[in-house]
C-alpha cells in the first residue's frame, strides 16, 4: 500500500503495527507544525516551538527509530 500523502505514511505504519497510533498522530502533528512554520500559515509561538524541539520531538524521533528497528 502506497501512502496518498506524506502524513498517510504514518498511519500505514500504525495500521501494520510498526508504530503505535499515538506515535502516528504525534508525527502527523509534527509535520503540520513544520508546514505552519515554513509557510507561515499563522503566527508562531516561539516558546511552543522551542519546547517541541527540545522536549517532545527528540523523544518521538527516538520512539519512531526504535519501532522501525524492531520491525526488521
Amino acid at each position: 500500500m502506497s501512502p496518498e500523502t506524506e502524513e498517510h505514511a504514518f498511519f500505514i505504519l500504525a495500521k501494520n503495527k510498526i508504530i503505535s497510533e499515538k506515535l502516528a498522530a504525534k508525527l502527523k502533528d509534527l509535520k503540520d507544525m513544520r508546514n505552519k512554520i515554513i509557510h507561515q500559515y499563522e503566527i508562531i509561538d516561539d516558546a511552543i516551538v522551542y519546547y517541541a524541539l527540545t522536549e517532545e520531538i527528540p523523544k518521538d524521533v527516538e520512539e519512531f527509530l526504535n519501532a522501525i528497528k524492531k520491525s526488521f
